[in-house]
């Protein structure tokens, strides 16, 4: 028994030393979970601070998209004009096409028709002049 005694003696003396140990071990961690919650607060504020910005930037984009779907809504005005315009541009472009090649086609047979004619006037002169050689040379012949 005395054994017993003993060790209970010690566990007597050992248990207010275990429980310092303990409580310091306990205040320590405390402290670090006091400071771990502390990060989390500075770090939480930081994140709500990064929301608000990106909040506030998707603001302002959507505040630029608006003015730039205003633009885009003149520009497809301005567009729709070039796009008249150019069409109208390519319709007289086609109408003096077919005008002139109307025209060179014309020209191209009456000039045929005055060629044929003014060949055709040739043709006779020179046969007149072949005619009348013709017969001053048997009137030359005759008289001798």
């Amino acid at each position: 028994m005395e054994a017993l005694e003993l060790v209970s003696n010690i566990f007597k003396a050992l248990l207010p030393v275990f429980g310092v140990v303990a409580l310091i071990c306990l205040i320590i961690l405390l402290i670090k979970l006091i400071k771990t919650i502390s990060k989390l607060d500075q770090t939480v504020d930081s994140v709500k601070v990064t929301v608000d910005s990106a909040t506030s930037t998707i603001s302002s984009l959507n505040d630029t998209l608006s003015v730039v779907n205003g633009y885009v809504k003149e520009l497809n005005t301005t567009v729709k004009t070039v796009n008249n315009v150019s069409m109208t541009v390519e319709a007289v472009r086609a109408a003096c096409e077919r005008i002139v090649l109307k025209a060179i086609d014309k020209w191209s047979k009456e000039y045929q028709q005055f060629k044929s004619m003014v060949l055709s006037m040739l043709e006779k002169l020179d046969n007149k002049t072949k005619n009348n050689n013709s017969v001053i040379e048997t009137e030359g012949k005759e008289e001798k």
